[in-house]
């Protein structure tokens, strides 16, 4: 509801809708759970789990395994390893959220004020794509499938909890590698989840 509603608020076609009509009502959890999304369309949107899964691990021609942070790699760094506390806020270096985009700085700690993106972003430019708060994905849970190349993977067309990736600041999603997956119930809310948009272009 809410990409729909910025989709139109900025000139561009939303992409979910329940039984052909753009979703617009976020109390009608059946309308949100059983949306399709068009992918055809220029509005915001969640990624698909591929597509998050992607840019996290991305790191110029290669990709980072699997069981290693998003960040660890940074921009700046030389192409060094870098540690968890300089590319993520975990449940290791910290009890709430911060300013988007502040991994790294460590005066945060003792309650200091950086602008968004004044800290280290992946290897993408992306910032906490690991930790801060877990993000939600358009797929719901299964196992892996193999896909065709070329094709979009998504997900089944419904089941009981959606993807979540990169871990946050609560000790209740400490598992933050990039490879990491979590499943929740979409109509739930906790203080440590949240979401990140993307559209196709």
């Amino acid at each position: 509801v809410w990409c729909n509603a910025y989709s139109q608020m900025t000139g561009f076609t939303p992409c979910y809708t329940y039984n052909g009509s753009v979703i617009k009502d976020s109390s009608d959890a059946v309308a949100c759970d059983l949306s399709v999304c068009n992918w055809s369309a220029n509005g915001y949107r969640l990624p698909t789990e591929a597509e998050w899964e992607y840019a996290a691990r991305k790191n110029g021609t290669s990709l980072l395994r699997g069981d290693s942070i998003s960040g660890q790699v940074s921009r700046g760094k030389e192409n060094k390893l870098v540690s968890v506390d300089e590319a993520a806020w975990t449940a290791e270096n910290t009890d709430r959220t911060h300013i988007v985009g502040t991994a790294g700085i460590s005066s945060l700690l003792e309650d200091g004020i950086a602008a968004p993106g004044s800290g280290n972003p992946n290897a993408s430019g992306l910032f906490d794509m690991t930790g801060n708060v877990l993000e939600w994905c358009w797929d719901w849970f299964e196992e892996y499938k193999d896909v065709p190349q070329g094709t979009v993977a998504q997900g089944p067309e419904f089941g009981e909890g959606r993807v979540m990736r990169g871990g946050s600041f609560s000790d209740a999603t400490m598992f933050y590698y990039s490879a990491d997956r979590y499943a929740y119930d979409p109509n739930e809310a906790y203080s440590y989840t949240g979401f990140r948009i993307c559209r196709s272009l």
